[in-house]
């Protein structure tokens, strides 16, 4: 896992990012060398994080990052939403670092994600239909009872997939391509992922719709990579940052979301903070409240007060059943609305915790800037270490200031070698075109 920040106001943008990474979907092996951190631009004051996955389509970012900035040469762009666009494209449009061995080798992984779905909802709904039958003083389920369950896992995938938007630029074209690969594919895939479990006629064709929906639309799960671009385009004086998040690709696309743009103003927006990827400690201290706790408080007053409004309409309905049918929607209609204006006093409220600290941050130096940015990874990371679970976190952590006029300057950095015995590396490093 990760943790990474921007801290922007009007001087510049503060990135910092930790350098862990982790092994494993339970954090088996956790190292603390990763590189996240990176000068996008050598002629414009660009930055770039990442976090999620290590890599898109068998490639670091690191090595997809470098080679982009090659890319760009010494033109800046006029925004950072186009040093983002152009990132998107420069995914898209190289073939030399993304073969279509390896394209076909990261879909095949996203589609064994999607059968082991199916199987893990099948046994959800075997379970619920168990639980209904011994409810109702039945027995165990016969094999005519257990046999549709694949099929209406696929269906309920099918239909909770399609809610999802298309990946941007996907066409007819592609989809029928990505069809005809899959059928030609999923039955041997099956047969890994669904062994030991009957499959009906009909079967390999509502498998294939499956995964078609899933590979075309932007249903990202575990190999998602976040990324985040900030700085200054040539024609901005204010910073401003673009992010968006990857999975892979199908065919020559990437599967991402849309990007999202924040810019610094002086009116609207004079200071911004950002946490990525681990955010609960960020959020704790700006909110003055944990997200994990503000939301089982929310639902809890829900829940509570809802039962409240059934157990006083029940009384009602004892003495007088026209009266309760008649009270039961207005009075619940009112309390609804007294719910959300007691939310809407908790959010009010918590302003008062985060609002002193962005005034602050509007006018904060660069220097602060940057304390202020490792300081809230470094609250994240010490959090880790002092709570029971894996320590995801980890320094060193790597800090940059972006500013217009100075550029992208790094605040703390790390190498995984030693500068002093590598006088050649480094010298090519600081050599325009070297940087890393």
């Amino acid at each position: 896992m990760t943790a990474e920040i921007a801290v922007m106001n009007r001087m510049g943008v503060a990135l910092a990012a930790d350098s862990a990474v982790t092994i494993g979907s339970e954090a088996q092996k956790i190292y603390t060398s990763a590189e996240k951190l990176f000068q996008l631009s050598e002629a414009a004051p660009v930055g770039i994080m990442v976090y999620g996955n290590a890599g898109y389509v068998s490639l670091p970012w690191e090595t997809t990052i470098k080679a982009f900035r090659r890319k760009l040469g010494d033109a800046p762009r006029r925004t950072i939403a186009d040093y983002a666009s152009e990132f998107v494209s420069f995914l898209r449009d190289n073939p030399e670092l993304f073969p279509e061995a390896n394209r076909f080798h990261v879909m095949r992984e996203l589609v064994l994600g999607a059968f082991a779905a199916v199987r893990a909802k099948r046994k959800e709904l075997l379970d619920n239909k168990r639980k209904q039958k011994k409810n109702g003083g039945g027995g165990g389920l016969t094999p005519d009872e257990i046999s549709p369950a694949l099929g209406e896992a696929i269906q309920d995938l099918i239909d909770f997939v399609k809610t999802s938007p298309e990946v941007e630029g996907m066409d007819a074209q592609l989809r029928d391509k990505v069809a005809e690969w899959l059928r030609g594919s999923v039955a041997h895939m099956a047969e890994q992922t669904l062994e030991g479990i009957e499959m009906p006629d009909g079967t390999e064709a509502k498998l294939v719709e499956l995964c078609v929906e899933y590979l075309t639309r932007q249903m990202l799960q575990s190999y998602t990579s976040g990324i985040v671009i900030a700085g200054f385009g040539s024609e901005e004086y204010m910073p401003s940052l673009a992010t968006f998040e990857v999975e892979e690709c199908v065919g020559i696309l990437p599967r991402m979301t849309s990007l999202k743009q924040t810019a610094i103003t002086p009116g609207e927006r004079p200071a911004y903070i950002m946490p990525y990827a681990q955010q609960d400690s960020v959020l704790h201290f700006l909110l003055g409240v944990d997200t994990d706790l503000s939301e089982f408080m929310s639902d809890s007053v829900r829940e509570m007060t809802r039962g409240l409004v059934d157990v006083v309409m029940n009384k009602v309905a004892e003495a007088d059943t026209d009266l309760a049918a008649k009270l039961g929607d207005p009075v619940r209609a009112v309390v609804q609305e007294k719910l959300e204006e007691l939310f809407a006093a908790w959010e009010q409220e918590q302003s008062r915790y985060y609002r002193p600290v962005l005034n602050t941050v509007a006018i904060l130096p660069k220097d602060e800037l940057a304390a202020m940015a490792e300081a809230f990874v470094n609250l994240t990371k010490f959090r880790r270490r002092v709570t029971p679970v894996p320590e995801t976190v980890s320094g060193p952590i790597d800090v940059a200031v972006i500013t217009k006029g100075d550029g992208f300057v790094w605040i703390r950095r790390k190498h995984y070698f030693s500068p002093d015995i590598n006088p050649r590396v480094m010298a090519r490093l600081h050599h325009p075109g070297g940087r890393s």
